[in-house]
């Protein structure tokens, strides 16, 4: 005879302001901010954490990081959480929110493998100094669909932790109307990471 586990919680709401990402997109070597805006995101606080943190990693990591001011989202997202028993909470979301695509400043591309954030990427000064050069700039922004799936939130066993976003998003620049999506999943067993992967769209419409 099967025997049923205990009851799991019905799944729970909860409304946040702080959930939004900034992707460096080397497919089409575009910054993507998602539910901010660069004018919004790059503050005079985050400007200086990032150089601080920059300056942190070249001189050898030593002490503590740097810390990075609180962002607050552009749209706030609504965070579905299920209890399905065994430690086991799943987490999702699906929200609709902006999106900007800027172009990275003069020189710099994942693909060189020169990049270190999305403010000093993209702000036309080289290493955080006064030498300028051609500015990163708009190249396109939109609304996008922005879902969230994790299946394990807290690693709770030896199983599958499968999690990743999907955004798609359209964007419209001085060169076009584009569809653009991004996709990213990972996947741990067993504790320890099996794989991961990122996948960038970027077409007319």
């Amino acid at each position: 005879m099967g025997v049923s586990p205990a009851a799991a919680d019905p799944p729970t709401t909860v409304v946040v302001d702080d959930v939004w990402a900034t992707i460096a997109d080397g497919t089409n070597d575009l910054v993507a901010f998602v539910n901010t805006t660069r004018d919004d995101f790059c503050t005079d606080e985050m400007v200086a954490a990032e150089n601080a943190f920059r300056e942190w990693v070249l001189g050898g990591e030593v002490g503590d990081p740097p810390e990075f001011p609180v962002v607050v989202s552009a749209t706030p997202v609504t965070i579905t959480e299920k209890n399905v028993g065994s430690g086991n909470i799943r987490v999702s979301w699906d929200a609709t929110v902006p999106v900007e695509l800027w172009t990275f400043e003069e020189g710099k591309s994942p693909s060189l493998g020169n990049i270190w954030s999305p403010c000093i990427d993209t702000d036309g000064l080289v290493d955080g100094t006064d030498t300028a050069i051609a500015a990163g700039e708009l190249f396109a922004e939109g609304t996008g669909q922005w879902s969230f799936k994790d299946n394990d939130a807290q690693a709770s066993g030896p199983r599958a932790n499968i999690w990743g976003d999907r955004i798609t998003a359209s964007v419209s620049g001085p060169t076009g109307d584009y569809s653009y999506t991004v996709v990213f999943k990972n996947q741990i067993r067993d504790f320890e990471y099996v794989k991961g992967s990122a996948t960038f769209s970027l077409k007319p419409r």
